[in-house]
């Protein structure tokens, strides 16, 4: 089974979700980003601020201000264009079911080049 078939010409492997896997922590499984995400994205980036911050990039304003949930439409909104457009994987790291981290895959150049970037981070108690 091919779990990055394409369902679009443009971007192969979206939005297909990944997994499950079962592991040692619990079932793993990753899915494209949902605008109803808000709340536990917020919840948990506020909530484990010194475990993410010290590896985040610099931003505009509070971690509090960039972290709130009224921040993630836009975000998700930028994500979902960026996929759209074939450049970017935007995914959800879910544990058990549970929203437990982001996993980005991003600057998707195909051709001769063929490279990206992965970008990640993980609820602090899991």
């Amino acid at each position: 089974m091919n779990l990055w078939r394409s369902t679009s010409p443009a971007h192969p492997g979206w939005p297909l979700p990944v997994g499950p896997l079962r592991v040692p922590g619990g079932v793993v499984g990753l899915r494209p980003v949902r605008l109803r995400d808000a709340a536990q994205w917020s919840r948990i980036r506020l909530a484990d601020r010194a475990h993410l911050e010290p590896w985040e990039p610099t931003g505009r304003g509070s971690w509090e201000a960039r972290n709130h949930a009224s921040n993630w439409p836009a975000l998700w909104s930028s994500l979902k264009a960026e996929a759209r457009r074939g450049a970017m994987i935007p995914l959800v790291i879910e544990v058990d079911g549970s929203f437990s981290g982001q996993l980005t895959i991003g600057n998707i150049v195909r051709g001769a080049l063929r490279s990206a970037w992965i970008g990640y981070w993980v609820a602090k108690d899991l």
